[in-house]
């Protein structure tokens, strides 16, 4: 195999750009779908359990971190492109 061809083979590194954009798109879908038990919520609220609503808390948190997380892995690509 030539050097070309090895070249042609050869996988891109994945970028801070890319990993943020994936990070920042899977914040995005645990929120949309963290809103999902929000149908079992009044039931939940009226016995006094309260699990679906740990449960939003926890989903938000982790959601709200992801994007937070991506947002800062892509400013980091930007960073590294202006230097």
């Amino acid at each position: 195999m030539e050097l070309i061809e090895r070249k042609e083979y050869e996988e891109e590194e994945t970028s801070h750009d890319d990993i943020g954009s994936a990070l920042i798109t899977g914040g995005c879908l645990v929120l949309l779908f963290g809103g999902l038990p929000m149908l079992f919520m009044q039931n939940d609220l009226q016995d006094g359990v309260m699990f679906f609503a740990k449960w939003m808390t926890v989903q938000g948190a982790v959601g709200v971190g992801l994007i937070a997380f991506g947002i800062r892995e892509k400013l980091k690509a930007h960073v590294k492109d202006d230097a």
